[in-house]
């Protein structure tokens, strides 16, 4: 038997599996998929998957959600759990790999529970790579903010204002000597970054401005609408290197505070890497608390060109 592509009418039921979490036993709920598919419509993902089996009961499960930025997050069945065979899995999860080789994407992620043992193993056989841990972290909108005080001379400046090409430009400054999953910058352009961040732009309602002190610009902060009612996300938040340290961080973590609250929402949420030791210290002072943790697994193109070498796909 051989892997299959998965049809869009069989993609519920593969979703039942690739969306089981590290403690299931069973295939996700209907209520798990239907969120799930709530959160990939309002992302316009373009998925592509790969079976090994039937369609109801397969023996292995491989999706892929091609995401805004050529950047693919992937999702697998748990091997050993609800009928799904090891080796079937691995073959199932290589045969993927094979398809998105050809496509035109930088590179793979993938997101896991940290727990989520079974996964890891058969993300590292398949030949990706762990890049670092997530943390998620949350504050509630509802408690008094940290007081910051803004300078005589700060001005925002909306990103309709500033145009789409000045905001990357200065949104590639803060990349450079990023602590924030600093492997991205070896294979991602900025433009491709960018085009990630303009998806979450367009999913809803947002606020995005270009901090400046005395004309200068210091840096950005990208607020959008969350995944859950009440919740805004800060998407991002950059200084420019010469910036660094001199308090700009915090009047950016400040500015997504109001402008969260101004859009009514009562919770602000973000990711950040468990490495980046001066954004968590900057995130405490505003009352962000860690809520989850995600281990980030990933393979850029040339992995995938490796990987096919290795497994003769």
């Amino acid at each position: 038997m051989t892997t299959s592509l998965i049809d869009p009418p069989d993609l519920t039921p593969a979703l039942a599996y690739a969306l089981m979490a590290a403690d299931d036993r069973r295939p996700a709920t209907a209520i798990t998929i239907s969120k799930f598919n709530s959160y990939a419509l309002k992302q316009a993902f373009q998925t592509i998957g790969r079976r090994y089996g039937p369609a109801r009961t397969p023996k292995g499960v491989a999706i892929a959600h091609l995401m805004a930025g050529r950047t693919a997050l992937l999702q697998t069945a748990i091997p050993g759990r609800a009928g799904v065979d090891s080796h079937a899995q691995l073959l199932t999860l290589q045969a993927l790999l094979a398809d998105l080789r050809d496509s035109d994407i930088t590179h793979v992620q993938v997101l896991l529970e940290p727990d989520d043992i079974e996964r890891a193993h058969l993300l590292r056989t398949a030949g990706l790579r762990r890049m670092t841990a997530l943390q998620y972290q949350h504050v509630d909108l509802r408690r008094p903010a940290a007081p910051c005080a803004i300078p005589g001379n700060a001005e925002w400046v909306s990103v309709e204002s500033a145009g789409d090409a000045r905001f990357c430009d200065i949104i590639g400054r803060t990349y450079e000597g990023t602590m924030d999953c600093p492997e991205l910058a070896g294979f991602r352009t900025v433009a491709d970054a960018y085009a990630g961040h303009v998806a979450s732009r367009e999913a809803g309602p947002y606020s995005w401005e270009l901090l400046e002190l005395g004309g200068a610009p210091v840096g950005v902060v990208l607020v959008s609408s969350g995944e859950t009612a009440g919740s805004a996300e800060l998407v991002y938040c950059g200084v420019v290197t010469a910036q660094r340290g001199r308090g700009a961080g915090d009047l950016l973590v400040a500015r997504a505070i109001e402008r969260a609250r101004s859009g009514r929402a009562t919770r602000l949420v973000l990711a950040v890497d468990d490495r980046n030791a001066p954004a968590l210290r900057l995130y405490a002072r505003h009352g962000l608390k860690a809520i989850a943790r995600r281990e980030v697994f990933y393979a850029t193109r040339s992995d995938l060109a490796r990987i096919g070498l290795i497994t003769g796909a």
